[in-house]
């Protein structure tokens, strides 16, 4: 397959964008879709007519050579063909289910490494800015130190802070780079390829536009998720092999006609064959295909039962992080707005020490970071409950069946 235009040259892109490539080069939707191929290729070739089969002997005789020829043709009596049709059919269904399960699968796991990617990349930029900020300011500490006019310890302390500044900041940008590999790796694409991935500006996720609570999930789930779908076409699957296998027992008609020539002598007739299901009857085949078809109804209704646990987790989970949204937006980082305000008036005013104004920055860098993550899991737990119950992803998203 030919590379993706995104490989060869620097591409902007945003979630939309990495879903659209990766419907194309994501290696599991690639496999599903040969696998969708192959169970088509079966059910376009299924329920034909046996070929016919061409037989013959030679014997010798006291009078010379005997030959037998024959020709026989297998007439359906029973209905064979048409379960086996109906059979192929199934598969087909279920194996294009699948491709649709597992095409939603993917798009969920590429917007959850996208929104894990764009936390971290926002958690590097307000470290980033921070350093920008408080570095001047150490150094000022500093230089007071040297000029007599700071204790030695607390220009230590200074020090020490930019030390820790500093190995934080490696650490945001080793994790940054790591989810952008994990991105790249859920479109398809090689760890290097060179995209510019665009930070979605709310990732600090409004509280208030979470998935109302309990609109008939089971509904939802049952008429249009994909994986219970593909589960459910499964057992039609394994109903449609069962009834193959019963039809089995019915046995078809070899009939054709045959030629004899011995002692320059040559006869026509005509030659049959029925079998007698009288002692096989494809017990083994019928009893297996009766126990997959139990074993396909348990897991339909399994599916069914972990989608729904699934809803209800996402659900608690949003309504908790929620709460924690709430206060960081309402309370904590207003209060430390004001706060650093009057702080930089003070320090303006010389009136208040370098590091007790780091000391304030560095908390409410603190702030910004747990808003961050906390919208980050907000935006998580509503991706969760679009994967359990497919009522459309947030912000736009595109699964909407």
């Amino acid at each position: 397959a030919s590379k993706p235009a995104a490989q060869t040259r620097t591409d902007t892109i945003d979630a939309d964008g990495a879903w659209q490539i990766a419907r194309r080069y994501n290696p599991d939707l690639r496999v599903a879709r040969a696998i969708a191929g192959v169970a088509y290729a079966g059910r376009t070739a299924a329920g034909r007519w046996q070929d016919p089969q061409l037989g013959g002997a030679a014997r010798s005789a006291p009078d010379g050579l005997q030959l037998e020829l024959s020709l026989n043709f297998v007439i359906p009596l029973s209905t064979r063909r048409i379960a086996a049709a109906a059979a192929a059919k199934a598969t087909s269904e279920a194996a294009k289910e699948q491709l649709a399960a597992t095409a939603l699968a993917t798009e969920i796991g590429l917007r959850r490494a996208w929104l894990q990617w764009a936390a971290a990349a926002r958690r590097k930029a307000l470290l980033d800015a921070h350093a920008e900020a408080v570095v001047p300011l150490l150094n000022a500490a500093t230089a007071t130190a040297k000029a007599g006019e700071l204790s030695p310890a607390v220009a230590g302390v200074a020090s020490i802070n930019a030390l820790m500044l500093r190995q934080r900041q490696l650490r945001a940008t080793a994790a940054e780079t790591m989810r952008r590999r994990r991105v790249l790796r859920w479109m398809g694409l090689r760890p290097n390829a060179p995209l510019n991935l665009v930070v979605n500006p709310a990732i600090s996720a409004r509280a208030d536009d979470s998935p109302a609570a309990g609109l008939a999930d089971v509904d939802q789930i049952r008429r249009h998720h994909p994986r219970l779908l593909a589960e459910i076409a499964r057992y039609e699957a394994a109903e449609q092999g069962l009834r193959q296998q019963v039809a089995k027992q019915i046995p078809d008609l070899v009939l054709g006609p045959n030629y004899e020539a011995a002692s320059g002598q040559s006869a026509l007739g005509l030659g049959f064959g029925l079998p007698i299901a009288a002692i096989n009857a494809n017990r083994q085949g019928i009893a297996t295909a009766r126990a997959r078809r139990d074993l396909q109804r348990l897991r339909v209704h399994q599916t069914l039962q972990s989608l729904l646990t699934d809803a209800s987790d996402a659900r608690a989970r949003i309504a908790l992080v929620t709460v924690q949204v709430n206060h960081l937006q309402q309370e904590v980082t207003p209060a430390i707005r004001a706060i650093l305000r009057q702080l930089m008036a003070l320090q303006g005013a010389g009136e208040l020490d370098t590091l007790a104004v780091i000391q304030a920055l560095d908390r409410a860098l603190q702030a910004r970071l747990s808003a961050v993550d906390a919208g980050a899991r907000l935006r998580l737990a509503q991706l969760d409950l679009a994967a359990a119950v497919p009522n459309g992803l947030p912000q736009g998203g595109e699964v909407k069946r």
